[in-house]
């Protein structure tokens, strides 16, 4: 924050992005390792999954926070506290102030459109900027809609 308070200038765009990632780990030593599927190698490799928020300002990227995603079996068996990826994401998002001044957009996957985020993203009047399915329901002005209605609904199909 440090950084972004000295790179500040009013009127300018912040970008809060988040999202996952993973440690590929041999051992069995660390802090919630398990086994997953990753998408790029097609195959189930051990590890442990981050969930992590970098902000992009000025072409400038600055390392916010890194947060272990711990899976419920594991978090039962050692005591821990099971936290979502989203809720995590949350709690990431909840702790980051931006300057009134500032127009912030918070860049996430799909994943992360859940109605907390997007809860708070209103509430702090933050841009949220995400790719979404067509099928994907969100809560919008406090009733259910799918993307496709959505989209219907709010834009026109216009030829240029």
């Amino acid at each position: 924050m440090l950084i972004l308070n000295l790179l500040r200038k009013d009127g300018e765009a912040v970008y809060f992005i988040i999202d996952d990632t993973f440690n590929k780990k041999r051992g069995k030593h660390i802090l919630a390792e398990f086994k997953f599927f990753d998408h790029i190698s097609k195959q189930y490799i051990w590890g442990q999954q981050l969930v992590c928020a970098i902000i992009e300002y000025r072409g400038i990227s600055i390392p916010y926070a890194i947060e272990v995603y711990i899976p419920i079996d594991t978090a039962e068996a050692k005591g821990y506290e099971f936290k979502k990826k989203t809720q995590i994401a949350l709690e990431i998002l909840k702790e980051f102030e931006a300057n009134e001044k500032e127009e912030v957009f918070v860049v996430a996957d799909t994943y992360y459109a859940s109605p907390s985020i997007m809860s708070i993203c209103r509430k702090r009047k933050y841009n949220f900027v995400s790719m979404l399915k067509t099928n994907r329901i969100l809560n919008i002005s406090n009733e259910k809609m799918n993307i496709s209605s959505y989209i219907k609904q709010y834009f026109s199909n216009r030829s240029s």
